[in-house]
């Protein structure tokens, strides 16, 4: 088949640590992928729909005032498109600290879906079962683009 001519799109999860970054550290690097997917790749980012967050040099784990930045809101889009995506690219490589909305995003996807996770040793989710053992772990991010890609793409 050729790629050009795919029928379907295909849906990938953009995880990452989120809690202490900026706002540009937590998404910037959606452009980046967004620019490298094919087009019947689509990218399914947890930040949008937030942009009032936008300039945020240091993201709490929750603000109250928006539905979808409870707690509750963040769980149930983040694991909503965790479920319908087809596969997982997972940006750790800016991880202040272990992410417990990542680990979960990982665990629910483990073993069902293709997970890629970029980060490097020494990070805090480096030795981290959760984050090796149901995944394929590389060191940059454009490695990563490459192998997501080719681990969702039908040819």
């Amino acid at each position: 088949m050729d790629p050009q001519h795919i029928e379907r799109q295909y849906l990938v999860y953009l995880a990452c640590a989120i809690t202490g970054l900026s706002f540009e550290d937590a998404t910037g690097w959606y452009r980046k992928v967004e620019k490298a997917f094919p087009k019947h790749l689509i990218a399914l980012k947890p930040l949008r729909g937030v942009e009032q967050l936008r300039g945020e040099r240091v993201l709490k784990e929750e603000y109250r005032e928006h539905p979808l930045s409870t707690p509750k809101g963040i769980v149930m889009r983040c694991y909503n498109d965790v479920d319908r995506a087809d596969g997982l690219l997972v940006n750790l490589l800016k991880a202040k600290r272990v992410s417990r909305g990542t680990c979960g995003e990982v665990g629910r996807a483990a073993f069902k879906k293709p997970i890629v996770v970029v980060m490097r040793k020494g990070n805090p989710h480096w030795g981290d079962p959760m984050m090796h053992e149901p995944t394929i772990v590389v060191p940059t991010l454009e490695l990563g683009i490459r192998t997501v890609i080719e681990l969702v793409s039908p040819v």
